[in-house]
């Protein structure tokens, strides 16, 4: 074949697959496009680039799909089992595109490594483990890895794909999500985990909501299906329990800071345990809206995660149910030793939550769809004459005390906020504390003092944690007198 015979089949390959992924995409109509191909002249044998700045200057495509296109277009050839539709999303650890794997016809995720990391060793080490070790794996919370490989110096891997939103985009898009729908997404994510170790015996590294998506029934009417399915992807930053700490460093601590367990952040050795940190900072996330510690810089959300003292999901929501609050506050705990054991453990205390959430809303009429949140404190101001007290609702709506009297038996508040003293079912639930503060001021929120001994390990929560003989290791007793910490939104 001749160099012009070449030039032209490779022109024409490109005009094909450019054609495909704009239709597919629905960025332009067949009419339209076909008109476009007259005009589109002179071009250089199989240059995607000019191609799609041509189709851009012409209108046919915006500056953005003209970009991914140009993408799809220089990736393609070095895929011949694919056929790359469009892109899903990209990140730090590479791009996610939409394809087809032509030998099956399966609708596949396909991630490919950034070109601007695909030379750091290190990285590609850990990608390949990853793959490695994902593709024996079979569970119904973890999204399958079909095939992974190195195409013509490009890493990539092709997974299940997911049709569904993530954790995160539902938080973008509801503030704060259900308790009930948590834990079951939570337990979900726990027993795949509980999978992963017992077969592999890797450490994820890397759990928050942006790395666990929700396989939805197409159908569904409602913002949180009780059949959601939680699959947990992105185990990039995974290793092995003893591989050495120096194979996943390159320059940086590996994880994502605003989830990261206090042992990671030091550099320690890690077993499941961080693993059940992090899962437990993002139920935190999920339950209240805002991470468990926040600050100007991940230098400063680092050190709060090994210092600060422990925040209580329930301070920010007062309606959490109190296994629900111990749970995430014993996955959370600054010394390992005092976290659940395993998975195992945490499963049964998710188990018993959400027993206890059914029991509880079988009992009373279900008043609100979303829980409250409490507004963040604020300083005081001087004020001429005390102002009752306001709740604030997830989605900002203030709520007049008034109206909150009507739903008392459901959040099992006392009739008069202003009250000293405590109903019998909050005192039941926290035995240290014997009254309840109002801070005076539209938009200061109603919070319990005298609490700071809410939580301690003597309440009974089962960890999972005992010594070799059997015995039952009893925790170190927890800190008194925090005071309450003021709420900031995360950076």
């Amino acid at each position: 074949m001749t160099n012009g015979a070449v030039g032209l089949a490779s022109t024409a390959t490109t005009w094909v697959t450019a054609q495909r992924v704009i239709l597919a995409n629905s960025w332009c109509d067949r009419g339209r496009l076909d008109a476009a191909r007259d005009r589109l002249t002179g071009l250089h044998p199989g240059d995607g680039r000019t191609l799609t700045r041509r189709l851009a200057e012409m209108h046919i495509l915006t500056q953005e799909q003209a970009g991914d296109l140009e993408g799809i277009l220089e990736l393609q050839p070095h895929f011949g089992g694919y056929s790359l539709e469009r892109k899903l999303g990209s990140g730090g650890m590479g791009t996610v595109y939409l394809a087809t794997q032509t030998s099956t016809g399966r609708p596949l995720a396909l991630k490919i490594i950034n070109n601007r990391i695909k030379e750091d060793a290190d990285f590609v080490g850990r990608f390949q483990r990853e793959t490695k070790a994902l593709a024996a794996l079979r569970h119904a919370h973890i999204a399958e890895v079909v095939e992974s490989g190195d195409s013509d110096g490009t890493c990539y891997m092709a997974m299940e794909l997911i049709r569904g939103p993530s954790l995160a985009h539902l938080l973008h898009e509801h503030q704060v999500l259900p308790e009930a729908y948590v834990l079951n997404l939570a337990r979900q994510v726990a027993e795949g985990l509980a999978y992963v170790t017992t077969t592999s015996g890797l450490v994820h590294r890397d759990l928050k909501p942006e790395n666990i998506l929700v396989a939805r029934n197409q159908a569904a009417q409602e913002p949180f299906p009780a059949d959601d399915v939680a699959k947990l992807i992105d185990f990039g930053l995974v290793k092995p329990v003893n591989d050495d700490e120096h194979l996943t460093q390159t320059g940086m601590t590996i994880g994502t800071p605003l989830y990261m367990s206090p042992e990671q952040i030091r550099g320690d050795k890690l077993d499941l345990r961080s693993d059940i940190y992090g899962l437990g900072a993002t139920v935190y996330h999920l339950l209240t809206g805002v991470t468990p510690f926040s600050g100007g810089s991940p230098g400063m959300i680092m050190s709060a995660h090994l210092t600060q003292p422990v925040p209580d999901p329930g301070e920010r929501v007062p309606g959490l149910h109190p296994l629900t609050r111990k749970l995430v506050m014993t996955a959370m705990a600054k010394d390992r030793e005092q976290r659940f054991l395993n998975f195992p453990a945490l499963i049964g205390s998710l188990q018993a939550a959400l027993a206890a959430i059914s029991e509880k809303q079988g009992q009373a009429p279900k008043l609100l769809r979303k829980p409250l949140v409490l507004k963040p404190p604020t300083a005081k101001k001087p004020v001429e004459k005390p102002v009752a007290p306001e709740l604030v609702s997830e989605s900002g709506d203030s709520i007049d005390v008034r109206i909150l009297q009507k739903h008392r038996q459901a959040l099992g508040e006392a009739k008069d906020p202003t009250q000293r003293q405590v109903n019998p079912a909050l005192r039941q639930a926290s035995p240290q504390s014997s009254a309840f503060h109002v801070r005076p001021g539209g938009g200061e929120a109603l919070r319990q003092i005298n609490s700071s001994k809410y939580f301690k390990r003597e309440d009974g929560i089962d960890t999972g944690i005992s010594s070799a003989s059997g015995e039952t290791l009893a925790p170190q007793p927890a800190a008194t007198g925090r005071e309450q910490q003021p709420l900031t939104s995360a950076v």
